[in-house]
């Protein structure tokens, strides 16, 4: 806080003064006195003020516009792949004679659409084999891991599977751990 900035009241010639702030009165002889709880501020800071807070306001606004320039970007790229998987999904098992294109299962060679094709993907999905990464060795389980290819960025480290089924790095793996994963990769033939 600061002082009270006291300014004369114009056309009073009984010396009545009024703080620019907080508009706490007073006269010459008795002005009004301690901390001003809205401290006067010149035009000029107050217009430095509001230009500091548009300038921000403007890079939110471009931050946020930049965003959603990106946001409709993937949404216009995850409705191509609907659109494509809805003219998939809905060709007629005929495709296969007719020619063209068309979705089908193996090895039973059998063409699948609308329901059935959904049913096969969500089960493909489920069933699919993580994808293996070069020099990660898993415990049993599947849960964690430690790198162990030297040319691997994060060689030596630990990892644990998210939930998404992506790795996230640990710690520092002791030397201990180490020797148990190359053992095990050797054993396995899963080695570098």
């Amino acid at each position: 806080m600061s002082k009270h900035f006291n300014d004369a009241v114009e056309g009073d010639d009984g010396g009545l003064v009024i703080c620019r702030g907080c508009k706490a009165r007073g006269t010459y002889a008795a002005m009004p006195n301690g901390e001003c709880p809205t401290p006067y501020k010149s035009d000029r800071a107050l217009l430095d003020e509001s230009l500091a807070r548009e300038q921000a306001l403007q890079q939110c606004l471009n931050a946020a516009n930049e965003r959603m320039d990106l946001l409709e970007t993937e949404n216009t790229g995850m409705r191509t792949d609907a659109e494509r998987y809805r003219w998939l999904r809905d060709r007629d098992l005929n495709s296969i004679h007719l020619g063209g294109v068309f979705a089908g299962k193996t090895p039973q060679n059998i063409v699948l659409n609308g329901e059935d094709l959904d049913q096969a993907i969500d089960a493909a999905i489920q069933t699919a084999e993580p994808q293996r990464i070069k020099g990660m060795i898993e415990a049993a389980g599947g849960e964690y891991a430690i790198m162990i290819d030297p040319e691997n960025g994060h060689f030596g480290w630990t990892f644990k599977r998210h939930p998404d089924g992506q790795w996230v790095s640990g710690r520092k793996a002791t030397e201990a751990e180490m020797y148990a994963a190359n053992q095990h990769a050797k054993y396995t033939g899963r080695g570098v």
